[in-house]
């Protein structure tokens, strides 16, 4: 589900003295659902991108009510690319030995990033450059090589360095 966009929602409820109404609440948004003759359905608008809770309330023709609630994570729906420490595998390296590094992308937003970059940088100078692409909601693996030489060296990878790709989350 992403933020801003119309959440459908069916609900079935029965109860012994028949049911008055059934209402959802997100967000301190309520609204009442209608009875088509075997369940309650209609929509909401889903909140900004985050972890909501979807309480869903039914009251019956004596007044009482009873309540479920789940939570609901709400996803931008713009791009939002991320890469940590534990997505970069490499083994052991040893000099003039072409080696690869695979970084695992992920995209936690609501659209495709097209045309997104990564770069892989040794000791402050750029040594690869790939253009990617990667679906919403979803993960990609790109294989990044060098030939290291002897010494130790410091490696950075970075996503979408001059910030092409709309993303929810530009600092991540």
């Amino acid at each position: 589900v992403y933020g801003n966009s119309n959440l459908p929602i069916t609900v079935f409820a029965a109860d012994n003295v028949g049911i008055n109404k059934v209402n959802v609440t997100l967000a301190s948004q309520t609204t009442i659902l209608s009875y088509n003759g075997s369940h309650y359905t209609g929509s909401i608008t889903a909140p900004n991108r985050g972890m909501h809770i979807l309480t869903v309330t039914a009251e019956d023709n004596s007044g009482l009510t009873t309540s479920r609630q789940q939570y609901l994570e709400i996803y931008d729906s713009r791009a939002d690319l991320t890469l940590t420490a534990q997505d970069i595998q490499y083994g052991a390296m040893t000099e003039d030995t072409t080696h690869t590094i695979q970084a695992t992308i992920h995209n936690n937003g609501g659209t495709t990033a097209q045309n997104a970059e990564i770069k892989l940088y040794i000791d402050g100078q750029e040594e690869v450059s790939k253009t990617f692409s990667i679906g919403k909601l979803s993960t990609k693996n790109a294989n990044l090589t060098w030939n290291p030489t002897y010494g130790t060296h410091q490696m950075e990878i970075i996503l979408d360095q001059t910030n092409t790709i709309s993303e929810s989350n530009e600092l991540n």
